[in-house]
């Protein structure tokens, strides 16, 4: 059985104790690039659209490999193509650029149809421990992340607020660390931040 959400087995397991009398959490985490590649392309004949290598690659640094929004991106890039049909005289190119990509997520319309994640991760940051939307904000200053004590020292959070605030951004796979830069997990997530759709 799979359980899917924005919290972890772990954190839901008194729900599931009495009704699953066996069970074993199993993690299921974000996509690394060649999944998100294989994901979007359709492996059909009748199915003339590609993803340039650089379109993909593109995707997932957008994304970070989670799955709903690797298939947002990819059905919306599907509904640009098929719009430019029939408004353009002209044959669209069937094989989709980073540029596609990036035409594709200044659209409002797609962080609308996006809303159920980035509305269901903030939502999230909103519960215990506090201090998550701080850190969240003050990530949103920097395209390429900060460091634990920049971080701390923009959020203005005392120590263990700043810790635990941060640990539980980790679990839940909002933020992360790479080379001592803490950041957004999903570049997206930043953005929808950043243009202040927390307050929308």
């Amino acid at each position: 059985m799979a359980l899917v959400g924005f919290h972890t087995l772990e954190e839901r397991s008194a729900n599931f104790y009495k009704a699953i009398f066996t069970w074993r959490p199993i993690k299921v985490g974000l996509m690394d690039a060649d999944a998100v590649a294989d994901m979007l392309q359709v492996k059909d004949d009748r199915f003339p659209l590609e993803y340039s290598v650089r379109a993909a690659r593109r995707v997932y640094q957008l994304t970070g490999g989670q799955p709903f929004l690797v298939q947002l991106l990819g059905d919306s890039l599907v509904q640009r193509f098929n719009r430019q049909l029939r408004q353009q005289p002209d044959l669209p190119s069937p094989i989709f650029s980073d540029g596609d990509v990036n035409a594709v997520i200044i659209d409002q319309q797609f962080y609308q149809q996006g809303s159920a994640y980035f509305r269901g991760i903030w939502a999230q940051a909103n519960e215990a421990p506090g201090g998550q939307h701080v850190l969240l904000q003050a990530l949103t200053e920097s395209d390429y992340g900060l460091k634990q004590e920049e971080l701390r020292q923009a959020s203005g959070l005392d120590p263990d607020a700043f810790g635990t605030a941060l640990d539980a951004l980790q679990r839940h796979d909002v933020v992360i660390c790479s080379d001592e830069v803490y950041r957004y997990t999903v570049e997206l997530m930043r953005r929808w931040v950043a243009a202040g759709s927390t307050n929308k």
